[in-house]
């Protein structure tokens, strides 16, 4: 597991803090892979289209001053 990583189901969300061989735009899964992550809310694209329902080219889809990552790690909509 990355230090100060947040599994967030799959894929992990990485803190700004942590040190992964990602690079910017990306998130790290845990199984070494970065996947992209374009409005660097901390999902990956793919999950927000598949998994979250949200969207990857907005960091806070519904406009609510949350980012999605965060939201989904506390259990928001």
């Amino acid at each position: 597991m990355l230090a100060g990583a947040l599994v967030v189901g799959s894929p992990v969300v990485v803190a700004a803090e942590s040190s992964s061989s990602c690079h910017a735009h990306k998130v790290a899964t845990g199984d070494g892979r970065c996947l992209p992550d374009h409005d660097r809310d901390g999902l990956a694209d793919q999950a927000e289209r598949k998994s979250h329902g949200t969207d990857p080219k907005r960091a806070d889809t519904d406009s609510d001053g949350i980012e999605d990552g965060l939201e989904k790690v506390l259990g928001g909509p």
